[in-house]
């Protein structure tokens, strides 16, 4: 009986760690750059006339997060 040599072609367990770790950065920056957006809006939406940022901030997160504060 005649052995075929198959041989796959993988990743190495070294290089699949690193794509995760890359998808996984690039999700953290696509959710920094959507909660800035959305602090924006609120912010434009009470006419920018508070300094209120942080509060903006933490309810875009919110929101982002699909967290509601009621």
């Amino acid at each position: 009986m005649r052995k075929l040599n198959i041989t796959r072609k993988s990743k190495s367990a070294d290089q699949a760690g690193a794509d995760i770790s890359k998808a996984v950065e690039k999700l953290r920056e696509d959710r920094q750059q959507m909660i800035a957006t959305a602090a924006y809006y609120l912010a434009e939406r009470r006419g920018f006339n508070s300094s209120d940022e942080i509060q903006d901030w933490l309810e875009a997160e919110a929101q982002i997060d699909g967290i509601s504060y009621n």
